[in-house]
């Protein structure tokens, strides 16, 4: 596991852990949405059973941790902290919609403060 950029610098290894490999991670796209009040997020890169390589993007609240690899929900991300310029992302919600070839997929809205 290679963590490529996190909310701040000085994350425990259990805060890091408990983003990244513990078993009640829940995934985002089983909780279209619920807007996370957040705490902390990770972005890293993890090899899974098949030796195959993802990024993944995972974001601590109150209400437990959750994880996705979608493309497009972590371009959104990027966006959002990126426009944000340094400040805290307070809270997303995690919108699902329907693609034009009629795939599902998942993305985030800003909602602002806490």
């Amino acid at each position: 596991m290679k963590i490529i950029k996190q909310s701040r610098d000085n994350m425990k290894k259990s805060e890091v852990f408990k983003m990244t490999q513990d078993a009640n991670i829940q995934k985002m796209s089983d909780n279209v949405g619920l807007r996370l009040d957040i705490t902390d997020w990770v972005l890293y890169s993890d090899t899974n059973s098949k030796g195959e390589e993802h990024t993944i993007l995972s974001i601590a609240c109150e209400s437990g941790v959750y994880a996705t690899n979608s493309a497009t929900f972590k371009e959104q991300f990027a966006k959002i902290v990126e426009m944000l310029e340094g400040e805290a992302v307070d809270a997303i919600e995690i919108v699902g919609g329907v693609s034009k070839n009629g795939r599902d997929y998942i993305t985030c809205s800003y909602v602002g403060e806490k």
